[in-house]
């Protein structure tokens, strides 16, 4: 792997885990609101 292939792995895998840490949020507020409710 090069160094132009290595950058863009690097950022797909940043981009997965934002989208990841996204979903988890959303669903933790949405749970966290049924329990309160």
């Amino acid at each position: 792997m090069n160094a132009n292939e290595s950058y863009d792995f690097l950022i797909g895998l940043l981009e997965g885990l934002g989208i990841g840490l996204m979903i988890f949020a959303i669903i933790r507020g949405r749970f966290k609101d049924k329990t309160l409710n």
